[in-house]
C-alpha cells in the first residue's frame, strides 16, 4: 500500500482548529504533469456530454459565471408563464471528501476508457493510505477508501463522474451543478 503524504493548509487565518486545515497532496511536478496529460487525452474525450451538461466547473465553457447566466436566463424564463419559482440550493460542505472509491472505480468502468487508462486512474484511488506532517512528525497511516485527492488534477473530474448521475425526476424541474474544490 502506497502512503500519500499531506500537507496541511489553511482555509482561513488565523488557524483556530484542525477543521479549518485543507489536506493538500505533495506531488511530484513529473506525476502532475502524466495526470493531466492523462486527463485530458484519454479522459475526458470519453465522458458522455449528458454526464456534463449540468455542469458548470471543471469544464472548458464552464464558470461561475455560465452558472448564474443559466440560472438567470431559467428563472427568468418560467416566471414567464408561472406566478412564482422555488429554487432549491443546497451547498455540499467537503464533497469532494465522500467520493466513495469503489462506485467511482464502477462507474468508470461504464466509459469507453482504455483498458491501462481505467486501471491507472483506479490505482490513483485504490488501497492508498495517508499520514499528515507537520512539524517533521508523521503520524500513522490510515487507508483512503473516500475521498479525491486535493490539489490533483484527477480530482475534479473524478468528483464529476461520480455525480453525473443526479438527474432531475420531471420535466417541470431544472438542475445546474457547481463544483468547486475549496
Amino acid at each position: 500500500m502506497e502512503a500519500c503524504y499531506f500537507t496541511p493548509a489553511p482555509k482561513v487565518q488565523p488557524v483556530t482548529n484542525v477543521s479549518v486545515l485543507r489536506p493538500i497532496s505533495v506531488t511530484p511536478v513529473f506525476s502532475r504533469i502524466t495526470e493531466r496529460l492523462v486527463m485530458r487525452d484519454f479522459f475526458l474525450p470519453v465522458i458522455p456530454d449528458e454526464c456534463l451538461c449540468d455542469q458548470f466547473a471543471y469544464k472548458i465553457t464552464g464558470s461561475t459565471t455560465s452558472a448564474l447566466v443559466y440560472l438567470t436566463d431559467t428563472v427568468g424564463r418560467l416566471l414567464e408563464s408561472n406566478r412564482y419559482v422555488r429554487c432549491v440550493m443546497i451547498d455540499f460542505s467537503k464533497a469532494f471528501d465522500t467520493v466513495n472509491h469503489e462506485v467511482l472505480v464502477i462507474k468508470l468502468q461504464q466509459f469507453a476508457l482504455a483498458g491501462s487508462i481505467l486501471k491507472w486512474i483506479a490505482s490513483f484511488l485504490l488501497d492508498r493510505s495517508q499520514s499528515t506532517k507537520v512539524n517533521g512528525e508523521c503520524s500513522l497511516p490510515i487507508n483512503i477508501t473516500r475521498s479525491t485527492v486535493q490539489g490533483s488534477v484527477t480530482g475534479p473530474y473524478a468528483f464529476l463522474t461520480y455525480v453525473s448521475n443526479c438527474k432531475v425526476l420531471g420535466i417541470l424541474n431544472f438542475l445546474m451543478k457547481y463544483a468547486d474544490d475549496f
